[in-house]
């Protein structure tokens, strides 16, 4: 199971590994990322080929004989099984504390001078890092790059999104104390026309007047959908188309439409009055 490792400005400065063609020094890499806790694992040319360099046709035992040859990597067998093992491991990487500890056996003294060269202190990736700089991997998830706690404190690091202020919302006063945006008053003319709005914002107006309460925290929600104000102003609009208007209509007569008839009409009443001694 690949797992995520910590890489160092030094890897991409170091002489030796300059020496060994791209691949391989890809291929480095690319090991870390598959080896154990403790930077062992199976020395399987074919299988780290598919995990590591899977489009590239190349050479990957010859690659990893080259790696050991600068004593970058080791490979040594143990009961006929064959192992690698990545030199400087805990000087440059710093495996999360919840990882698997490593059930690969380690090299003794003997498979590590297998393969002759220059002293390691010359060869070696720590020779071009800075002492002082620790091993830093272990603020890594293994399978990730997302920031976890730290393997030796346990403590965590959280990133916090930063949330992006509102925009400030300009409102104006209508009548005394209501007020609306000029989105807001727009659609309200829209819904309901500009005499209709008039009317919702005067009886909100004299409701604060009359209450002498602080303004809502949105006197437009107040007049739109199951709001107050706009239940209150239907209220009256029906109140009012209830009510009986005067004129011929209401009285049960029909409305004359000749003088001769208005003339006949008013006659009979007359008569009406006379008879019932109100004259």
């Amino acid at each position: 199971m690949a797992r995520s490792r910590n890489i160092k400005p030094g890897f991409f400065l170091n002489d030796d590994l300059a020496e060994i063609e791209p691949l391989g020094r890809l291929l480095f890499a690319g090991l870390w990322t598959i080896a154990d806790k403790a930077g062992r694992l199976k020395d399987s040319p074919k299988k780290i080929k598919a995990c590591v360099l899977p489009y590239d046709e190349c050479d990957v035992d010859k690659l990893l004989n080259e790696l050991w040859k600068k004593k970058f990597i080791t490979r040594y067998s143990v009961e006929e099984e064959d192992y690698i093992a990545v030199l400087n491991w805990k000087k440059h990487q710093n495996p999360h504390f919840k990882e698997v500890p490593s059930e690969i056996p380690e090299p003794n003294e003997e498979q590590m001078e297998l393969a002759p060269n220059k002293p390691q202190s010359s060869t070696s990736l720590s020779s071009v890092l800075p002492k002082s700089s620790p091993a830093d991997s272990g603020f890594l998830i293994p399978d990730s790059g997302f920031l976890i706690p730290d393997s030796s404190t346990g403590a965590s690091t959280v990133l916090k999104k930063t949330k992006k202020p509102k925009p400030e919302i300009v409102k104006k006063v209508f009548g005394e104390k209501v007020h609306l945006s000029e989105v807001e008053y727009e659609k309200l003319v829209e819904e309901n026309g500009q005499h209709d709005t008039g009317e919702m914002i005067a009886i909100l107006d004299n409701w604060y007047c009359s209450k002498g309460k602080p303004p809502n925290k949105s006197d437009y929600h107040c007049m739109v959908g199951k709001g107050w104000v706009l239940n209150r102003f239907t209220e009256d609009q029906q109140k009012q188309s209830s009510k009986p208007k005067t004129g011929w209509v209401n009285t049960g007569k029909i409305k004359p439409t000749s003088q001769d008839e208005i003339t006949a009409q008013w006659l009979a009443m007359h008569e009406e009055v006379e008879k019932n001694g109100q004259i």
